[in-house]
């Protein structure tokens, strides 16, 4: 399912951390 490789070097705690990246 995955086809963007980017995304799996995000760490979770960036994604929580700025939430209005991913708004």
């Amino acid at each position: 399912m995955h086809q963007d490789p980017g995304l799996d070097l995000i760490p979770v705690e960036l994604i929580q951390t700025h939430p209005e990246w991913w708004a």
